[in-house]
């Protein structure tokens, strides 16, 4: 049975409606969670994805005030916690994309529908504030030298950083991933070990 179908069978035949997936950043957290979606719709079952990327604060205020991605700080949780409130409840929400390339947000919002299965995907899927309303968790890792080098592309391509800063940024990110991120996988359901681009191996917990 292939991975995807082993977690559309976990999430449709339990009592769950949250789904967490969180993870370093890079490492396809939002693929899997688009995967999810689109199975669960083929089964029959209403599925959004809520992405945590889109209550980053804009790069240049978190550069003002020397905060990574990873830091908790970085993103506006409170309203990440008080639209999962609201979609639970019933209510359709607008949201603005975060673009990478621009480091801001995008000038008009997504319309996002409730629906039976509410995926939440990034850095702090499993942050305090929004793990009391999680009913299951998975989480992506890799080893160190693959996630720089996934990173440091990404930093590149995705971002449009010069090699000199995103080399600069590779080291400092790393640190903060242990720092702030690498402990949710200590109590997530599901561990997912990347061995490469969008293939993971499951690790149970």
């Amino acid at each position: 049975m292939k991975l995807e179908d082993w977690l559309i069978d976990k999430i449709i035949d339990t009592k769950i409606h949250v789904v967490a997936i969180g993870g370093a950043a890079d490492l396809g957290k939002s693929y899997l969670a688009e995967q999810l979606v689109g199975k669960c719709e083929r089964e029959g079952v209403s599925a959004t994805c809520l992405g945590l990327d889109s209550y980053l604060l804009p790069r240049d205020v978190r550069v003002k005030r020397e905060l990574s991605g990873y830091d908790p700080r970085s993103h506006d949780l409170d309203n990440a916690k008080r639209d999962i409130e609201r979609l639970l409840s019933g209510e359709t929400i607008d949201y603005y994309e975060y673009m990478h390339d621009t480091g801001r947000r995008a000038e008009r919002p997504i319309s996002l529908e409730p629906a039976s299965r509410i995926i939440v995907e990034g850095l702090h899927s499993m942050h305090p504030l929004i793990a009391p309303f999680v009913d299951f968790s998975i989480f992506i890792f890799t080893s160190d030298k693959l996630l720089c080098r996934i990173r440091g592309e990404a930093d590149l391509r995705k971002r449009k950083l010069t090699e000199i800063e995103a080399d600069r940024h590779e080291r400092r990110e790393l640190e903060h991933y242990y720092k702030y991120v690498h402990s949710y996988k200590d109590s997530c359901d599901v561990r997912l070990y990347l061995d490469r681009r969008w293939h993971y191996q499951f690790l149970d917990v």
